[in-house]
């Protein structure tokens, strides 16, 4: 859901920019992955983004505390409005995983902020959260989600969520935990397509991958906790600036010095 009020109006076209930041797993026992998450806010800040979205995993764990410190973290670093998208962490993983999304969990996290998706226009723009663990799921929300993104979305919509729903190309063989999987892989980019939707950012991986499919981006932000990426230091942030000629987004390093990987052995 979006923390704080939706942006101001502004006039179709209006160059800006805002942040995507990605799988921040806060937990209470490791607080410096608070202090990551907030270098990244104070850096979008400090590019004067007009508002910021979390692409999922908020939580290692739903914990309670961590809504507080998230919530704290948010008003004291950037002050403006932040979407949140729910990722596996915080309310199961995808159907055919253990653990997997179920109605309580999701009900869990819809009572913490009001709602697993959102959207907004801005400067002519629409701007669309989704719960994309949900696919695939047979939940009710799934269904529901899907005929209200068919009502949300415009030619020129992006759209945030957890999972990425490829890392290469749509095709590719299906990926055990790491992307969506088909039938609803392909619903979602079909509709995407019919749509003229210019964007989808993700999370999940702890990579940076960027791919453009039919001159739409698909790009996947690092972590501000941890990498899996084979640059064991790559954590970081995405600054994506709209105006009337389209979008440009570029993936920035958090500073040096704020993450150090845990050495092997």
């Amino acid at each position: 859901m979006l923390i704080g009020s939706p942006p101001k109006p502004a006039p179709e076209g209006q160059p800006f920019a805002f942040g995507v930041i990605a799988d921040p797993h806060l937990a209470v026992t490791l607080p410096d992955r608070e202090e990551r998450l907030r270098t990244a806010l104070a850096c979008c800040a400090d590019a004067e983004c007009a508002f910021a979205v979390i692409c999922g995993d908020v939580f290692e764990n739903w914990d309670e505390r961590c809504i507080h410190t998230l919530r704290r973290a948010l008003q004291e670093e950037f002050g403006r409005a932040v979407g949140l998208v729910p990722g596996n962490h915080d309310v199961g993983n995808k159907p055919g995983l253990a653990g997997q999304i179920t109605q309580e969990a999701r009900m869990r996290w819809v009572d913490a902020f009001g709602g697993d998706r959102w959207s907004f226009d801005y400067a002519g723009r629409r701007y669309i959260g989704i719960n994309n663990v949900l696919l695939g799921s047979g939940l009710p929300a799934e269904e529901e989600q899907n005929a209200w993104l068919e009502e949300q979305l415009t030619t020129g919509a992006v759209v945030f969520a957890h999972y990425p729903f490829f890392l290469q190309k749509p095709d590719e063989p299906r990926q055990e935990y790491w992307t969506v999987d088909e039938p609803a892989r392909s619903r979602f980019l079909d509709t995407a397509t019919r749509h003229g939707v210019a964007a989808v950012f993700t999370g999940h991986l702890h990579r940076d991958r960027r791919v453009v499919l039919d001159g739409r981006i698909h790009a996947t932000t690092p972590a501000t906790s941890f990498s899996c990426d084979p640059d064991p230091t790559l954590v970081g942030y995405r600054i994506v600036r709209a105006s009337a000629q389209g979008l440009s987004d570029e993936m920035h390093r958090l500073p040096p010095g704020v993450y150090n990987p845990p050495q092997a052995g």
